[in-house]
């Protein structure tokens, strides 16, 4: 049983990776996104927390999705290295697949910022990418998922009873593609409790960068914790506080 109640390993922090309520409409009838929610997750550095994670899943006044991402340093660390980041990614589920509207991403480290829009035109199969003023232009491929939301299509698979297995992304101006590995099952203490989990090994081909995922069974397979290695092997780890389904 993998114990997260204390972390002694070394850990470096970096941005984690590391993931709904039904429609009437018959376009959105096999939907089978996650119920909304918040969650909250403590980021770790050898053995000492330095910052924190919130994922939300909400929707909006037009019935699309929005699933936000906010993590920042905390307590001594933010007093010499400030890193402030949120992501956010509109979506909606046409004919069960999920399609993203818009993608917004804003990094302040350090005084510096780097802003990331990426706008989705499923009907010109195009996506318009703006960072820091420079635009380019994509082309989308049925499928594509932006770098957020492709962690609500892992539970969404998984509550169907299939393993994700490849997942291609939108990032920045890059296409980038995410192999999958089932582990296994593993039983995991958290401070919120102890879950059992389906754990997954997640790293892009020829890269020695990878990340390994926790998804809880009870949590409607969110991942509960998120271990990122980085090519030195040093370890970044996002374990959950807390989880709430949510009426937004």
């Amino acid at each position: 049983m993998k114990n997260y109640n204390f972390l002694i390993s070394r850990k470096a922090f970096s941005s984690i990776l590391m993931t709904l309520l039904f429609i009437s409409s018959p376009a959105f009838a096999n939907d089978t996104s996650p119920p909304l929610f918040e969650a909250s997750y403590s980021l770790y550095r050898d053995g000492t927390e330095v910052g924190e994670l919130n994922r939300k899943l909400s929707k909006g006044s037009d019935g699309a999705y929005v699933y936000q991402s906010t993590n920042q340093t905390t307590g001594l660390v933010s007093l010499f290295y400030k890193l402030e980041t949120t992501e956010e990614s509109r979506w909606r589920v046409i004919e069960n697949q999920l399609q993203t509207i818009e993608y917004n991403y804003h990094r302040l480290k350090n005084k510096k910022i780097r802003d990331i829009k990426t706008v989705f035109n499923w009907k010109t199969m195009q996506a318009t990418n703006i960072e820091n003023h420079t635009e380019s232009i994509i082309n989308l491929e049925s499928g594509m998922f932006d770098k957020l939301n492709y962690q609500i299509e892992i539970m969404r698979a998984l509550k169907k009873g299939k393993y994700p297995i490849t997942y291609t992304i939108i990032d920045s101006n890059k296409i980038k593609t995410y192999n999958f590995e089932f582990l296994g099952n593993e039983t995991i203490e958290t401070p919120l409790g102890t879950f059992e989990t389906l754990k997954f090994l997640i790293q892009k081909p020829g890269d020695k960068r990878k990340s390994i995922i926790w998804c809880s069974q009870k949590h409607h397979y969110l991942p509960i914790v998120v271990d990122t290695i980085e090519k030195d092997g040093v370890t970044t780890s996002a374990i959950i506080n807390t989880f709430k389904e949510r009426d937004f």
